[in-house]
């Protein structure tokens, strides 16, 4: 991921709302410093998102996210001393795991001794290739290869429908009084998960032809989980366009493998997957992981449910 630029007017927006603060306006809705709430850090928008799922109309957690949306891979996160101190004053840290954040096992971070609770642990990871072969899927990005695994486990369904499960029981032990509302919002999240997971599975085994192409690695779990083959991947490293070569190789195996379709994420340019679908006359479409947007209530399960629709309308499943 490249620097984070600062923007002139986010610097005099910050000075005024500094300003707001200290007369006592402007304030928001959310537990300030010190306020006697314990604080648990959500690391990226969809553990925030399967959170607030989990934390319904409960206050007695003061929840906050740590990578910004729109950020990219949380792979090539960088900490700020603003993320320092949300992480400080923590009692726990929620994080996707397998991988996914590295910048958690960074000095300074690391120095800070927090407890986080993993929500991939428990779940059928799938392993790092050795080596990648360009075009291929090799279930990782290009970085120094210290990654035993795929991290994207938060892009399925499946594997969500356990991770709320999770999270209720960080949240009850964390606060005991509102244990039973945490344990029921976890399993009506769960069981509505698994039914939609059920429902991936269901329309694609009823696919004359369920091979697709991704743009990354990032809907690895949720095509192993719903009967998919991802036979090719565009980008090795998300953001970064393909090398000549490995478009070339990539274009002659989907022209020999005749995939139903390839998919773009809505955060990264639809260009490669454009380019590929004219070289090849394969239609392409947009798949959200939900690693960017709103981490609102509900909003992990209604951005995969649209996706479930995206797959009927691509892949011939009719869609209503």
């Amino acid at each position: 991921m490249g620097k984070r630029r600062t923007c002139p007017g986010v610097v005099i927006f910050a000075a005024a709302f500094a300003a707001l603060t200290l007369c006592g306006c402007g304030r928001d809705s959310r537990p300030a410093p010190g306020s006697g709430k314990p604080r648990v850090v959500a690391t990226t928008v969809p553990v925030m998102a399967l959170a607030l799922d989990v934390l319904g109309d409960s206050s007695a957690i003061e929840l906050v996210m740590l990578v910004p949306s729109g950020s990219g891979c949380p792979h090539d996160y960088q900490i700020t001393p603003a993320d320092m101190e949300k992480l400080s004053g923590a009692r726990a840290v929620l994080a996707n795991g397998a991988g996914l954040e590295s910048f958690l096992l960074a000095g300074p971070v690391k120095k800070l001794n927090l407890r986080t609770v993993e929500l991939s642990e428990g779940l059928k990871l799938i392993p790092l290739a050795a080596e990648a072969d360009a075009g291929e899927p090799d279930h990782g990005h290009d970085h120094d290869r210290d990654e035993a695994f795929n991290g994207h486990t938060f892009a399925s369904p499946r594997n969500a429908a356990a991770m709320v499960g999770r999270i209720a029981a960080l949240f009850a032990e964390i606060d005991p009084a509102g244990a039973d509302a945490y344990r029921r919002n976890s399993a009506e999240a769960s069981k509505q998960l698994d039914a939609l997971a059920d429902d991936f599975a269901a329309t694609v085994k009823a696919l004359p032809n369920r091979k697709i192409v991704t743009i990354h690695n990032v809907f690895d779990y949720l095509a192993r989980d719903a009967g998919l083959e991802v036979i090719g991947v565009i980008e090795q490293e998300p953001g970064q366009s393909p090398t000549p070569g490995a478009l070339v190789k990539l274009t002659k195996k989907v022209r020999a493998e005749k995939p139903a379709a390839i998919f773009w994420e809505p955060q990264y340019s639809p260009k490669p997957a454009e380019t590929l679908g004219r070289e090849t006359g394969v239609p392409v479409f947009e798949l959200d992981p939900f690693a960017s947007g709103t981490p609102a209530r509900g909003e992990y399960l209604r951005t995969m449910r649209a996706n479930l629709e995206a797959l009927k309308k691509a892949l011939g499943g009719g869609g209503k």
